[in-house]
C-alpha cells in the first residue's frame, strides 16, 4: 500500500472530565447560594429596625403659689383672761395700729391665764408664726389650738397676765 494513501488510524483519546459528576456540583452551588440568601433574610430580620424617637417637651413645674401673710385676712377676736381691766381693749388697739381691721374684744371663760394663748383656724394655720410675732410683747403659750373652721374669727387670742 502506498504510504500517502492510508491513513493511520489514531483513535481519539478521551479527555479527562474535571467535574465527572457536573450536575452534582451544580446542584451543591445553588443549594450553597440558597442558604446564603436565606441566612441573610433571617439575620436581617431580626435586627432591630430604626426606631424614630419622639421628643415630648420636659414638663416644667410650675411654681407652687406661696401664700402672702396679709393682716387684712384675718378676723381676730381678743379675750381678756388676765383679769387686769382694759387689757383687751389695748391689745385691740395695738393690733390695729398693725393692720388687722377686724380687732373685736370681750373677757374670757376666766381670768387666771396666766400665758396668752393664740389659736387659729386649720385653713390658716400656715401663718401662725406671723401672728406671734406681732404679738412678742406676751407671754404666749408654747401650745397653739385651732379655731372651729365654723367659727366667725380666723384667731383667738385669750391675753394672760405676764
Amino acid at each position: 500500500m502506498p504510504e500517502g494513501l492510508v491513513k493511520p488510524l489514531v483513535e481519539p483519546v478521551p479527555e479527562t472530565e474535571y467535574f465527572p459528576h457536573r450536575w452534582l456540583w451544580v446542584t451543591m452551588i445553588i443549594s450553597a447560594l440558597y442558604g446564603v440568601v436565606l441566612l441573610f433574610l433571617i439575620f436581617r430580620s431580626n435586627t432591630p429596625k430604626e426606631q424614630k424617637v419622639v421628643v415630648s417637651p420636659t414638663p416644667i413645674a410650675s411654681p407652687t403659689p406661696v401664700p402672702v401673710f396679709d393682716r387684712k385676712d384675718f378676723k381676730i377676736q381678743v379675750l381678756n383672761g388676765s383679769g387686769i381691766a382694759g387689757m383687751a381693749g389695748k391689745a385691740k388697739d395695738k393690733l390695729e395700729a398693725l393692720g388687722y381691721p377686724e380687732v373685736t374684744v370681750g373677757n374670757a371663760d376666766t381670768k387666771d391665764y396666766t400665758e396668752t394663748k393664740v389659736t387659729i383656724k386649720k385653713s390658716k394655720a400656715g401663718f401662725i408664726a406671723d401672728i406671734k410675732k406681732d404679738l412678742t410683747s406676751y407671754t404666749l403659750a408654747q401650745d397653739t389650738g385651732t379655731v372651729s373652721e365654723d367659727s366667725e374669727f380666723d384667731v383667738e387670742i385669750i391675753l394672760g397676765s405676764e
